[in-house]
């Protein structure tokens, strides 16, 4: 973080072509005055300024004239034309002419190198995906989008050395020499905007070196821009424009462009946009926002924007604007850089106009307003209901028109009475939506009708393709672990022989478990991804997805959410029925990776649990096992706590019956409460012993604060009306929700009752997607710095999910 401390003043005179210096303590220096026209005339100009009386100059004496000239035309206008700039022209045009290269490359090559994340800020961005504008308002910027959104193609290039966020190539082959040449003009303009910075400084009365140490970080972006040819008739209608007008974020940037014209600048008094055209040789730099704010508005940062050139340039025949191409470099400041009000730009007296922000939070805010489109909320999601499948085909045929093509995450939930040919046509019908999709087979979500138990449901999301990457994974999961019986829990059982042994002779759990599925490899489209720039992934799998969940772990920072399929041999054959595009699989998993600048806030509910015992601290533990809590034996405390609880009625000779549902929680503190985090099925206990054994690869570790829970018989979640009776509540901000829901076999078979006349309905929950499964899910939540270690959601009602706010 930069540290300011106030020392002098500098602030524009209001007086035309005048500004004036003060130092702290000093008498105030003449004014000085240039005759060079202003904002304050009407003959509206940007400046040129020769470079090379600076870049030449003998002293700092000799640069300061320059200097105070550059300064003069930012605080009049906002931008300058850099003439004799010392960028060789043939470095240039190299850079042009790889640029033009790339964007004649298939659209699907591009698309391979997408935009994906404001906090990287690299790639490809296609023809429409971007509306820059102004506004603050998400819904205005998501209608300027839809209706006009600007009418050019880019391609984000960062620093290439980044270790967090990499750069997206094109092959080699597809564009040779690109990469060479662009890190090489990439370090050109950072040269060139060392020394344009060293000369504000000059400029406004500080060291020349101020800004040295506060941008040497190159956390830039160069970015080519291609405008393809498009008639003029189409750039006249209300808000479009190639480029619609706006200001830009960083220090400055350094603008290459063509011969075409087509760049405006607002006249800041007048309001009014006038040509930049085009000055062979020279480079167009303007302020930006941060630099505005560095300034504390001494600066400006001016509206531009991109429209049709002059018509001198149209054709005359079919009145269409020629392709452009500019190349801009976006300066910033370092990455974690305060900017606070300069000491030379305060009016004493006064207080600075803007609080300090980094740089990275002031970037990251902005993309995210500018790209809203590339959140990673579906485009669209819904879950419909209905005891005739052919309502749920006629609702899905409406969908095609607008969802074609993007790719598609969807469930289907039939009974065991559900006639084959019935889920063929539902299988038919979501296919032809898109031919990029994946699904499973689900169960019914839990309601408190019993009829609705029986009714076929779909639940579908579509995502934007720039967004999703759909997978197909084979990688192999775990075997049964060995969890014993009650009184034969762990009895003279020694380690395997594969299991790492520390030097007292213990078996190293974490090693081991960190290590069973070493040299899973991902699909290849997996692979490709960035690590960083996924945030959520979703998948179907078959019972044994602990291969796939570590692998995904390459995505350290993205919140996996897994359904396990419902079980189907009576309804298909096939002991899960997984979908990928036209394929069907019985075993394996499939999903889709997703990529957002909004990140989607996780969510968990157990409804209908009841604690029954206090919080306790794991004192050991070891695999699947607890051994200890608060030192004491954890059978023996949950065999008193189910004797002494109402509703634990059902005991065994054994002392605990298997129809008993018991848990183990973990807790996290929140607001000074305990709130249950995750949750284990207890699969079996030793009372001899002590050890209770989870439905988990690795039981909570030691020192995590615990609760044991039950499930009652009695205990009927009622999802499917809790999720009705939210989505219909008034005056609740929109969000789209995904949410995998754990049910039971007995949940499945309640479907008995006859039908009632308001049980033909059909109902469609919008921005709702709800599927379930009698075998559960599996979790592992981004945690800020990393993500928890995946663990399985199996109590009847459970819910885990995501959800965007929209």
């Amino acid at each position: 973080m930069l540290s300011l401390s106030p020392s002098c003043s500098v602030w524009p005179s209001l007086r035309r072509g005048a500004w004036s210096v003060s130092r702290a303590g000093n008498a105030q220096r003449p004014t000085r005055r240039r005759t060079f026209a202003t904002v304050a005339e009407d003959a509206f100009r940007i400046p040129l300024i020769d470079f090379s009386k600076y870049r030449n100059a003998a002293s700092v004496a000799e640069k300061e004239q320059t200097a105070q000239d550059i300064v003069r035309g930012f605080t009049d206008v906002g931008f300058i034309y850099l003439n004799n700039h010392g960028i060789p022209e043939e470095i240039v045009q190299g850079a042009f002419q790889k640029s033009a290269e790339f964007f004649q490359l298939p659209i699907d090559k591009k698309s391979e190198l997408a935009w994906r994340d404001p906090r990287a800020n690299r790639g490809f961005v296609q023809v429409g995906r971007e509306r820059v504008t102004q506004s603050a308002d998400a819904e205005e910027i998501k209608q300027l989008r839809e209706k006009a959104p600007d009418y050019k193609e880019s391609m984000e290039i960062g620093r290439d050395w980044d270790t967090t966020y990499k750069n997206y190539w094109p092959q080699e082959t597809d564009a040779p020499g690109f990469r060479r040449t662009m890190l090489d003009f990439f370090q050109t303009c950072h040269e060139l905007h060392v020394l344009v910075m060293r000369s504000i400084a000059l400029g406004l009365r500080l060291d020349e070196s101020f800004f040295d140490d506060k941008i040497h970080e190159q956390y830039h972006n160069l970015r080519l821009l291609s405008y393809p040819p498009i008639k003029r008739q189409l750039l006249s209608g209300e808000g479009q424009a190639r480029a619609g007008a706006h200001s830009d974020y960083g220090t400055l940037t350094l603008l290459f462009q063509d011969s075409v014209g087509g760049l405006e600048v607002q006249n800041p008094r007048t309001g009014q946009f006038q040509p930049a055209t085009p000055i062979p040789g020279t480079i167009v730099i303007n302020a930006g926002d941060l630099l505005a704010r560095w300034s504390n508005d001494v600066l400006r940062s001016t509206l531009h924007r991109v429209v049709a050139p002059p018509l001198k340039a149209i054709s005359d025949t079919e009145g269409i604007t020629p392709a452009r191409q500019s190349i801009a470099f976006f300066c910033n400041p370092n990455q974690g850089a305060e900017i606070s009000c300069l000491p030379t730009c305060l009016v004493p007296g006064s207080k600075p106009k803007y609080p300090p922000v980094t740089t990275e939070e002031y970037i990251e805010a902005i993309l995210r307003k500018f790209c809203w489109g590339y959140v990673t909320m579906a485009s669209h999601m819904s879950t419909v209901i209905s005891r005739k499948p052919a309502d749920i085909i006629a609702y899905l045929s409406k969908l095609r028109s607008n969802l074609s093509g993007n790719p598609l995450l969807y469930t289907i939930s039939v009974s065991q009475h559900t006639d084959g040919s019935e889920l063929s046509n539902l299988v038919s019908s979501v296919r032809a939506i898109s031919e990029h999709s994946v699904g499973c087979l689900s169960a019914a979500v839990p309601s408190s009708r019993p009829a609705w138990q029986r009714y076929s449901s779909v639940s579908l999301a579509s995502f934007d393709s720039q967004n999703a990457t759909l997978f197909r994974s084979t990688i192999p999961g775990r075997k049964a672990p060995l969890v014993g019986r009650w009184h034969a829990m762990h009895k003279d059982r020694k380690p395997d022989p594969e299991i790492p042994v520390d030097q007292s002779g213990e078996m190293d759990w974490e090693s081991a478990l960190s290590n069973a599925y070493d040299g899973s490899v991902l699909s290849p489209p997996l692979e490709r991804l960035s690590a960083e720039s996924i945030d959520s992934v979703l998948y179907f799998s078959d019972n044994a997805p602990e291969g796939l969940s570590s692998a995904l772990s390459k995505f350290s920072t993205a919140t996996q959410l897994g359904l396990i399929g419902a079980s189907t041999p009576f309804i298909t054959g096939r002991p899960y029925t997984l979908l990928h595009n036209e394929s069907i699989h019985s075993d394996g998993a499939v999903g889709i990776c997703l990529s957002s600048p909004i990140r989607p806030s996780p969510h968990s509910a157990f409804p209908g649990l009841e604690p029954i015992t206090r919080p306790m601290i794991v004192t050991s533990s070891e695999g699947n096992l607890v051994n200890a809590l608060d030192n004491a034996n954890p059978s023996g405390l949950l065999l008193h706590a189910i004797h002494s609880h109402p509703s634990a009625s059902l005991r065994s000779e054994q002392g605990i019956s298997p129809e008993l549902r018991l848990y183990m929680g973990t807790l996290r503190q929140n607001n000074g409460q305990h709130e249950l985090d995750q949750l284990f099925y207890i699969t079996s206990g030793d009372p001899s012993r002590g050890s209770i054994a989870l439905d988990t690869e690795s039981a909570p570790a030691e020192g995590a604060l615990v609760q044991m829970f039950l499930l009652p018989s009695s205990a009927s979640p009622d999802i499917l009306g809790e999720v009705q009776s939210s989505r219909n509540a008034k005056g609740t901000r929109r969000t789209q929700n995904l949410t995998f829901v754990s049910t039971s076999i007995e949940d499945g078979e309640t479907g008995s009752a006859p039908h009632s006349e308001d049980d033909g309905d059909t109902i469609v929950l919008e921005d709702v997607f709800l599927a379930a499964s009698e075998n559960g899910c599996v979790v592992s939540r981004s945690t800020g710095g990393g993500h928890e270690r995946p663990w399985k959601c199996s109590v009847p009602g459970g819910m885990v999910g995501l959800q965007w706010a929209t």
